[in-house]
């Protein structure tokens, strides 16, 4: 039983990775997309 119950542990956790990765990338695109002043290069302020 203890080994059943490392493999679902296991697969629980790259499921969730999976998904976190997902949402990162999601995430990073939706920013790249979106510069704000001071990363486009065009602001005053440095």
């Amino acid at each position: 039983m203890d080994l059943i119950s490392f493999i679902a542990w296991l697969t629980t956790g790259a499921v969730i990775g999976w998904f976190a990765k997902q949402v990162a990338t999601a995430q990073n695109g939706r920013r790249a997309a979106k510069l704000t002043p001071a990363e486009d290069g065009r602001s005053d302020k440095s």
